[in-house]
């Protein structure tokens, strides 16, 4: 009876958020609905008790009908270190995940580069959080070698050069630039990209985004010195 009674909630949240999709209650309901019918489940001795599968897959279907969609980015964030662990993925295999769900954010953001929306740029932090100095402990990638990390880095900055061609006054590309280039200096103590060009991403995300223009001359301060050692 309760077992049928939390698939009937399950059916109802579903419909409300096919009709607002980035209603975060609609969402935060939908967790709580999941989890107690996964505990039923384990109650029951069932062979299926975990819906992570399905939910991951809920949550690509509601991304690919609505890109700006906060909630649905930030639960698949959620249900990737619980996927992997359910697969008992290998290195590999976490690595091929990793690489489909940058190709799937660099879609995303593609597909309107100019966009003021943040939903896109959290998941992408969260992505390329994996190529930190000391990534966090459910990383998609543990153990991932810097001279991999480096490779990674290198190549969301081409990306996010090219995707600067016509959204030259969208702050978030020139704030995740300066991101992924102090990223790749705290892992070998290089730059990224030519000292100019990281220059120039500070100079114009202080005059896009004048609010926080001190804390933007601080880093350029400390970037100029860093390029005199």
């Amino acid at each position: 009876m309760a077992l049928e009674i939390w698939r009937r909630e399950l059916g109802l949240v579903g419909k409300m958020l096919a009709l607002d999709s980035r209603n975060f209650h609609g969402w935060g309901y939908r967790m709580k609905v999941i989890s107690q019918l996964e505990r039923l489940s384990t109650e029951m001795n069932s062979p299926n008790v975990s819906m992570t599968e399905t939910e991951f897959t809920y949550t690509t279907k509601m991304i690919e009908s609505n890109l700006s969609n906060f909630s649905a980015w930030h639960r698949r964030s959620k249900l990737i270190p619980k996927l992997l662990e359910e697969r008992k993925a290998n290195h590999t295999e976490r690595r091929d995940l990793l690489d489909k769900e940058l190709e799937l954010i660099q879609r995303a953001l593609w597909a309107d580069p100019d966009s003021k929306d943040q939903s896109l740029w959290f998941y992408h932090q969260y992505l390329i959080g994996n190529f930190e100095t000391e990534p966090p402990q459910d990383s998609i990638v543990p153990g991932l070698l810097i001279e991999d990390r480096l490779t990674y880095l290198k190549a969301q900055i081409e990306d996010l050069k090219d995707m600067l061609d016509g959204a030259e006054t969208c702050k978030w590309i020139y704030q995740r630039l300066i991101d992924l280039a102090l990223m790749s200096k705290s892992l070998n103590d290089r730059w990224a990209a030519d000292a100019s060009d990281v220059a120039s991403w500070i100079d114009n995300l202080a005059e896009l985004d004048p609010l926080r223009k001190g804390r933007w001359d601080d880093l350029k301060s400390h970037f100029n010195h860093s390029i005199l050692k």
